[in-house]
Protein backbone atom coordinates (compact mmCIF):
# COMPACT_ATOMS: atom_id res chain seq x y z
CA UNK A 1 0.00 0.00 0.00
CA UNK A 2 2.75 2.33 0.84
CA UNK A 3 4.37 1.69 -2.34
CA UNK A 4 1.18 2.69 -4.56
CA UNK A 5 0.44 5.97 -2.29
CA UNK A 6 4.24 6.60 -3.29
CA UNK A 7 4.26 5.69 -7.04
CA UNK A 8 0.43 8.32 -7.05
CA UNK A 9 2.83 10.84 -5.08
CA UNK A 10 5.26 10.80 -7.73
CA UNK A 11 2.36 10.09 -10.44
CA UNK A 12 0.88 13.71 -9.63
CA UNK A 13 4.13 15.53 -9.10
CA UNK A 14 5.20 14.81 -12.65
CA UNK A 15 1.59 15.95 -13.88
CA UNK A 16 1.43 18.95 -12.08
CA UNK A 17 4.92 19.66 -13.48
CA UNK A 18 4.08 18.94 -16.94
CA UNK A 19 0.89 20.88 -16.71
CA UNK A 20 2.89 23.91 -15.19
CA UNK A 21 5.75 23.94 -18.12
CA UNK A 22 3.00 23.96 -20.69
CA UNK A 23 1.36 26.82 -19.54
CA UNK A 24 4.65 28.84 -21.01
CA UNK A 25 5.23 27.35 -24.10
CA UNK A 26 4.01 27.21 -27.61
CA UNK A 27 3.57 24.19 -29.91
CA UNK A 28 4.84 23.89 -33.54
CA UNK A 29 3.08 21.77 -36.09
CA UNK A 30 2.59 20.98 -39.60
CA UNK A 31 -0.18 18.87 -41.19
CA UNK A 32 1.80 16.38 -42.23
CA UNK A 33 5.24 15.43 -41.93
CA UNK A 34 5.96 14.13 -45.14
CA UNK A 35 6.08 15.49 -48.71
CA UNK A 36 6.26 13.52 -51.84
CA UNK A 37 7.24 15.92 -55.15
CA UNK A 38 8.16 15.05 -58.45
CA UNK A 39 11.29 17.10 -59.84
CA UNK A 40 9.67 19.95 -61.03
CA UNK A 41 6.92 19.82 -58.95
CA UNK A 42 5.45 22.10 -55.95
CA UNK A 43 3.28 21.61 -52.60
CA UNK A 44 2.26 23.44 -49.92
CA UNK A 45 2.34 21.94 -46.25
CA UNK A 46 0.12 24.02 -43.72
CA UNK A 47 1.95 24.73 -40.31
CA UNK A 48 0.75 25.97 -37.19
CA UNK A 49 1.75 27.69 -34.11
CA UNK A 50 -0.48 26.98 -30.71
CA UNK A 51 0.92 29.78 -28.06
CA UNK A 52 0.22 29.96 -24.35
CA UNK A 53 -0.41 33.38 -23.07
CA UNK A 54 3.60 34.28 -22.34
CA UNK A 55 3.79 33.92 -26.09
CA UNK A 56 0.37 35.36 -26.90
CA UNK A 57 1.29 38.50 -29.02
CA UNK A 58 5.20 37.93 -29.86
CA UNK A 59 5.92 37.63 -33.06
CA UNK A 60 7.13 34.72 -34.39
CA UNK A 61 9.73 34.04 -37.41
CA UNK A 62 9.86 30.90 -39.35
CA UNK A 63 13.21 29.82 -40.77
CA UNK A 64 14.78 26.36 -42.53
CA UNK A 65 17.00 24.94 -40.28
CA UNK A 66 18.98 22.43 -42.19
CA UNK A 67 20.97 22.69 -45.53
CA UNK A 68 18.70 22.23 -48.28
CA UNK A 69 19.41 19.54 -51.21
CA UNK A 70 20.24 21.39 -54.67
CA UNK A 71 17.19 22.41 -56.39
CA UNK A 72 14.69 22.66 -53.24
CA UNK A 73 13.34 26.25 -52.19
CA UNK A 74 11.28 26.31 -49.27
CA UNK A 75 9.56 29.71 -48.50
CA UNK A 76 6.73 30.84 -45.99
CA UNK A 77 3.56 32.55 -45.72
CA UNK A 78 4.17 34.69 -43.52
CA UNK A 79 7.11 34.77 -42.73
CA UNK A 80 6.87 36.80 -39.57
CA UNK A 81 4.48 38.13 -37.61
CA UNK A 82 1.51 37.34 -35.17
CA UNK A 83 -0.09 34.50 -36.55
CA UNK A 84 -0.69 31.07 -35.45
CA UNK A 85 -0.66 29.46 -39.02
CA UNK A 86 1.71 29.69 -41.93
CA UNK A 87 2.16 27.77 -45.25
CA UNK A 88 5.50 26.60 -46.24
CA UNK A 89 6.01 25.73 -50.06
CA UNK A 90 7.97 23.19 -50.90
CA UNK A 91 9.41 23.83 -54.83
CA UNK A 92 11.69 21.29 -56.60
CA UNK A 93 13.56 21.92 -60.00
CA UNK A 94 13.45 19.70 -62.25
CA UNK A 95 17.46 19.53 -61.99
CA UNK A 96 16.63 18.09 -58.31
CA UNK A 97 18.18 14.68 -57.50
CA UNK A 98 15.65 11.94 -56.33
CA UNK A 99 16.06 10.75 -53.19
CA UNK A 100 14.85 11.24 -49.31
CA UNK A 101 15.78 14.22 -47.39
CA UNK A 102 14.81 15.41 -44.22
CA UNK A 103 14.08 19.44 -44.09
CA UNK A 104 13.99 21.09 -40.76
CA UNK A 105 11.81 24.04 -40.04
CA UNK A 106 12.05 26.59 -37.30
CA UNK A 107 9.82 28.71 -35.39
CA UNK A 108 11.21 31.75 -33.35
CA UNK A 109 9.55 33.27 -30.94
CA UNK A 110 10.89 35.21 -27.93
CA UNK A 111 14.53 33.91 -28.92
CA UNK A 112 13.20 30.56 -28.47
CA UNK A 113 13.24 28.14 -31.34
CA UNK A 114 11.15 25.24 -31.54
CA UNK A 115 11.83 23.04 -35.47
CA UNK A 116 9.79 19.94 -36.93
CA UNK A 117 11.44 17.82 -39.21
CA UNK A 118 9.16 17.28 -42.59
CA UNK A 119 10.55 14.08 -44.84
CA UNK A 120 11.09 15.04 -48.28
CA UNK A 121 11.23 12.42 -51.08
CA UNK A 122 12.15 13.65 -54.18
CA UNK A 123 10.65 11.27 -56.93
CA UNK A 124 12.24 10.29 -60.52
Amino acid sequence: MKNLLMMLFVFMTAMNVSAQSSKNEFVFQAKSSRAELNRGGSSNLDLSIARSKKYEHSEMKLTVGSGLPAGVVVSFNPTMGDVNSATAAIVVSEGATPGTYNLVLNCTINNRTKGIIVKLIVLE
